[in-house]
């Protein structure tokens, strides 16, 4: 994705499982405002995860998407009306960062 860095300056941030083979691909294209970060998950467990978000009734998402941290991570964002026990039980089996996920009512602990 693009930013632009407290400088002023735009950069092009990428996350990948292999810092070397993406900077050595795209350092050409992009030059000096390439940044790549160490992704802690494969495009696989996004994969996992996004089929998990698509499973979720479309009356109960409010939105969704993807992101990027300040420190080139990559995340999914998902927005609720509520939450259940068993979507929970779900979603937990995925690492703390993965997903930043909002809910309007969930289950009391």
């Amino acid at each position: 994705f693009r930013r632009v860095a407290p400088d002023g300056v735009e950069e092009v941030v990428v996350s990948a499982t292999d810092v070397t083979a993406a900077r050595r691909a795209l350092l050409p294209v992009y030059g000096g405002r390439l940044r790549v970060y160490q992704s802690p998950w494969t495009a696989d467990d996004l994969a996992r995860l996004d089929a998990v978000i698509a499973a979720v009734e479309p009356t109960r998402r409010h939105a969704g998407g993807a992101g990027v941290s300040p420190e080139g991570i990559v995340y999914r964002r998902l927005l609720l009306t509520y939450l259940d026990q068993q979507l929970a039980t779900t979603l937990s089996a995925f690492p703390e960062g993965m997903l930043k996920l909002e809910v309007q009512a969930q289950p009391r602990r």
